[in-house]
């Protein structure tokens, strides 16, 4: 009682005592009223750990050309809010999906799932559709079909190439110019009540001079850029008016009137129907730019947090994504347009600009305008999707890649590095399985290398988390994976050069968890989607499991007809047909089927093992054996026609074997050998010699035909 009464520090039962014990005072060393001494953990040294542990990730943000922390704005409000605001800009449906499109949707789904998976984030996703536009005008015009029909054919196809064929995870909500067009209109009012944008005899164009007069600055992606025409002229389209119409050169076009005809590219004049929408300014349709600035607004602006609405600080969104042709002046026109309509500066809209990479095709940018590009139907023709998207995952996600498909003639292709990714990780589900087949519920103390492939795997888990965490880093992501799997490849042959009896079992519970493993960082890179434990299971656009009939039936009827066949051969004692057939059930048969079928060791001790394999992959193997079988065949058919000419050949005497040839010799003497050639000169001492070699090595032919004539049988 004496000891509590002096103490200040002993607090009563049940009061929370987080406060830090001072380098002066002595810790409890001694038991007061009987407790147990206690040392309060100290989990973060410093404020800069505290934060890189509440916000681990770090992006490459185009704005600043630099990796920074992210930090989500809703973070700023209640630290545990994990909401992301992004928006991304979608396709202009105007022709076919291609593989830049592909690059750009897989890569930024591949951020997306990390984002969510891995950093925990609930990311919100808003991703536009450019279904007006001038080339959309121009080639429904030329097709003479209407342009909303026009534009929706070709936006199912990028629903069915990107999201069907490809598995992207759809946006969460999805805007399209035509449904918006009351908003931009409302968005364009705002901007010239602001004073940073003006009519012009029907059309509203922003003003970059007067924008900055309100000390805002314009081109922040790319200043650089800044009065490049060509990007300009490319941004404002082929439909656009004559620059008379505006003030300055680089004003670009929020609103578009209506034209009767317009001037296109080679200088003639056509009467295009183009679309329009009553406004204040007359009849006319939104400029490319304004859509995203308005859209992102009207969409994502019921979720915005509305204490950040007021003074500088978090922007409206957290993050905007896009391809990295479109930074100018798409997206810094996109900037200008919305720091304008907030009306305050400096102001940031967007506090993390992402931009994926060029592809590039054998060497060359890919686009539309120079023909080069690649339909993702193409290219699904010389790989599969998961090959693909492994080919964007060994690719930093804003680098320039080339695309490359293998060529006749075994030509390297960028797609090699990616098939053999695949095939390892294949190999390592099919033998794992096969593994686990056999030691079916093993649950051993594990030994000494066990442990040590445990110790990998925490070392990968953290490893991996890191690389993500950086930047998406992707490459060195896979990188650790097939290390790992290689790690467990060793593991698994360990006992293969040894005796059966000295083998030890392996570890059911450390193959599981680095199986495991694999599959969730698999699934988190969408290369697996669904509930699979282990492996790849269905790709991305095949079909799901169905009822247990139409399952079991392909193979229920293969194996009745396989027994139906064993069963004749047995009866008529033919052995040989039994392991025939066996052998056409492994080779022809199964692989139809998707199975694999391996028989390990030779003999009695033989040993035969299954996997499932996609059924594609086993028949274009089967097909590259054929080749493979019919270009031995044609070699050997080539060599025994070679050998053939040259027993031919041999079977002439050395005296006759010029004596037919009067084409090119007018004489002979009494051995048969030429004189003067067809002119009736005498042969040069040149020619006499070389015929005279000739001769020898007939000789020697002949000599050696007659030998063998003379000891055949």
């Amino acid at each position: 009682k004496k000891r509590m009464q002096k103490s200040e520090a002993v607090k009563k039962d049940g009061e929370l005592n987080d406060s830090k014990p001072s380098s002066k005072t002595k810790v409890n060393d001694t038991p007061k009223c009987g407790l147990t001494p206690w040392r309060m953990p100290q989990p973060y040294c410093s404020p800069l750990e505290t934060l890189s542990r509440m916000h681990p990730l770090v992006v490459y943000n185009s704005l600043t050309r630099s990796k920074v922390r992210f930090i989500p704005q809703a973070s700023f409000y209640n630290p545990n809010d994990r909401k992301v605001m992004w928006y991304q800009c979608g396709p202009t449906v105007y022709s076919d999906t291609h593989l830049g499109h592909a690059r750009t949707y897989v890569s930024l789904d591949i951020i997306r799932r990390i984002m969510q998976d891995v950093a925990g984030y609930d990311v919100l996703l808003c991703q536009n559709v450019t279904d007006i536009d001038d080339k959309i005008i121009l080639r429904s015009s030329a097709e003479k079909v209407p342009f909303l029909e026009f534009a929706r054919k070709y936006e199912a196809e990028f629903n069915h190439a990107i999201y069907g064929l490809l598995g992207c995870r759809p946006p969460d909500i999805t805007t399209r110019v035509t449904d918006y067009v009351t908003e931009i209109i409302s968005f364009i009012e705002v901007l010239i009540r602001n004073g940073v944008a003006y009519e012009s005899q029907g059309s509203v164009y922003f003003s970059v001079s007067s924008f900055e007069s309100q000390g805002h600055r314009y081109g922040k992606l790319l200043p650089e850029q800044i009065g490049n025409s060509v990007l300009l002229a490319e941004g404002e389209g082929a439909l656009s008016a004559e620059g008379a119409e505006k003030r300055a050169a680089a004003d670009f076009a929020l609103w578009k009137r209506t034209k009767g005809s317009v001037q296109l590219c080679d200088g003639t004049s056509a009467a295009i129907e183009e679309p329009f929408w009553q406004s204040p300014w007359g009849k006319g349709r939104p400029g490319w730019h304004i859509e995203c600035s308005a859209m992102a607004h009207a969409a994502l602006g019921a979720f915005r947090n509305k204490d950040s609405s007021s003074g500088p600080g978090p922007g409206e969104l957290d993050v905007h994504a896009g391809g990295v042709d479109l930074k100018f002046p798409h997206h810094d026109n996109e900037i200008a347009q919305s720091e304008g309509f907030l009306g305050r500066a400096p102001q940031q809209w967007v506090n993390y600009w992402l931009h994926t990479g060029h592809l590039n095709i054998r060497g060359q940018k890919m686009s539309k305008s120079k023909k080069n590009f690649v339909t993702v139907e193409e290219a699904l023709r010389s790989c599969s999707s998961r090959q693909l998207r492994l080919l964007f995952l060994l690719h930093k996600y804003n680098a320039t890649m080339d695309f490359t498909a293998a060529e006749a003639g075994g030509a390297s292709s960028s797609l090699e590095q990616a098939e053999a990714a695949e095939r390892l990780l294949v190999e390592f589900f099919h033998n794992a399985k096969a593994a686990l087949r056999q030691l079916g519920g093993d649950q051993r103390p594990p030994a000494e290398d066990e442990l040590q492939l445990r110790g990998r795997l925490l070392h990968t888990q953290a490893a991996v988390r890191a690389a993500l965490l950086n930047d998406f880093d992707t490459p060195a992501a896979l990188a650790l994976l097939q290390e790992l799997v290689r790690d467990c490849n060793r593991y698994m042959d360990r006992d293969r050069d040894r005796d059966l009896k000295d083998q030890r079992p392996l570890c059911a519970a450390s193959l599981t968890a680095v199986a495991g493993y694999v599959t969730a960082v698999l699934r988190t890179f969408g290369l697996t989607e669904g509930g699979s434990e282990m492996g790849f299971g269905s790709a991305p656009g095949a079909e799901g499991e169905g009822g247990r009939e139409k399952t079991l039936s392909p193979l229920l009827d293969v194996l009745s007809r396989f027994r139906e066949a064993v069963r004749q051969a047995a009866i008529s004692g033919n052995c040989g047909a039994v392991l025939s057939l066996a052998d056409e059930l492994r080779d022809d048969v199964l692989p139809d089927l998707g199975v694999r079928m391996e028989d390990k060791g030779s003999g009695a001790e033989a040993v035969t093992v299954w996997k499932l394999e996609d059924a594609g992959v086993l028949q274009r193997e089967r097909q590259q054996k054929e080749a493979a079988r019919a270009a031995k065949e044609l070699q050997r058919q080539e060599a025994a026609r070679k050998l053939a000419e040259k027993d031919d050949r041999a079977k002439i005497p050395p005296s006759e074997m010029f004596l037919g040839q009067s084409d090119l010799y007018a004489s002979w003497d009494a051995d048969g050998f030429p004189t003067s050639d067809k002119s009736g000169q005498p042969l040069s001492k040149a020619a006499i010699k070389k015929l005279q070699k000739e001769v020898a090595k007939q000789k020697e032919a002949y000599e050696k035909y007659q030998s063998r004539l003379s000891t055949a049988p």
